[in-house]
């Protein structure tokens, strides 16, 4: 019996490789990123079970300020990313999150919103996170950690996110100011 439950499995997997290979490149690389877990919304999740272990230094790893900006910009962000984890760690963050509404962004050529999360760059997110005392939205901006992305028409490999912002709704970004 254990045999034919090894081969079945062996033949499913075989299956969906099979099926990665056949499909487009633009859909090949979506499905690989959602099965690896590098979406925005698994560095969402990733960040609130963070918060919900007390792992401070996990949070800030997911939670990347890149040293490309301006240096007024970095600093202001660097600030904001140290007082909003301390203050979700302090509020007592659960690792469940409602992923309420998500933005997509092209990066490539001249940024804007977009219809297809294949082709963008970048993710604003309305999340509610639950602390104890109580729910409470918060904006993540959740971009692609290399730079501009040119979408999968080029051909690109699978994207690897990072959380670039995260600010009360309500507050102006400090990381996408575009609009």
């Amino acid at each position: 019996m254990r045999r034919g439950k090894f081969l079945l499995l062996l033949i499913l997997l075989a299956g969906m490789v099979g099926f990665l290979f056949t499909v487009r490149g633009d859909w090949r690389t979506y499905v690989v990123e959602h099965l690896t877990g590098e979406t925005p919304e698994a560095k969402v999740r990733a960040f609130a079970h963070a918060l919900a272990a007390g792992d401070e230094s996990r949070a800030l790893q997911l939670w990347q300020v890149p040293a490309s900006l301006p240096e007024e910009t970095r600093v202001a962000l660097a600030a904001r990313q140290k007082r909003t984890v301390e203050r979700l760690l302090r509020a007592g963050t659960e690792g469940h999150v409602d992923i309420l509404d998500v933005e997509w962004w092209g990066t490539c050529c001249e940024p804007r919103p977009i219809s297809s999360p294949k082709d963008a760059g970048g993710a604003r997110m309305r999340v509610r996170l639950h602390t104890r005392e109580g729910p409470t939205v918060y904006i993540f901006d959740v971009f692609v950690r290399d730079g501009p992305y040119w979408g999968v028409v080029m051909n690109y490999p699978p994207r690897h996110w990072v959380i670039r912002d995260v600010y009360p709704e309500g507050e102006a970004p400090l990381y996408w100011q575009f609009r």
